[in-house]
């Protein structure tokens, strides 16, 4: 949840990122990670020296209606904790990510980002995402951010 508050505490409203609650995404997490874990959406995890998450990303096939999901993939969630952000595991999951989907024969990557994060907007295109044009929105806590959709080739330019 730290990772939310900090990113977004400009963006959605104050009481929204309050009332989040660690047992309920930690329940919700555990049910993805266990039995229910599908092959094709895993979630990568970064630990630090003595084994605490500092970050994690969760991937799958692209949810997109507006493109055929063949060949694509998406980063669904990609958090680092604040007190580890700009130490280059959101860049080291980013590069698993794309290996996974490498060795699954994909040829795009894809995240949703909002377009008021600007520190993740500058991250993922550092990492080699640009915007594509599309664009959605979503409701959280009655406030509806614009969300922009970034992709990136991983077969070369």
């Amino acid at each position: 949840m730290a990772g939310w508050r900090a990113a977004y505490a400009h963006i959605l409203p104050a009481a929204f990122l309050a009332g989040l609650s660690v047992a309920d995404r930690a329940g919700r997490w555990r049910s993805r990670l266990g039995a229910a874990a599908l092959p094709d959406a895993p979630t990568l995890v970064a630990v630090d020296a003595e084994d605490a998450v500092v970050g994690f990303a969760h991937t799958g096939p692209l949810r997109d209606a507006d493109l055929p999901a063949e060949g694509r993939a998406e980063i669904y969630t990609l958090y680092v904790h604040p007190g580890a952000w700009r130490a280059g595991i959101g860049r080291a999951l980013v590069d698993e990510v794309e290996a996974f989907c490498l060795a699954r024969d994909m040829d795009e990557l894809f995240a949703w980002v909002f377009e008021a994060n600007h520190a993740a907007r500058a991250f993922y295109a550092a990492v080699g995402f640009v915007p594509d044009g599309a664009t959605q929105i979503d409701d959280f806590g009655g406030v509806q951010p614009v969300e922009v959709r970034y992709r990136r080739s991983l077969r070369g330019p």
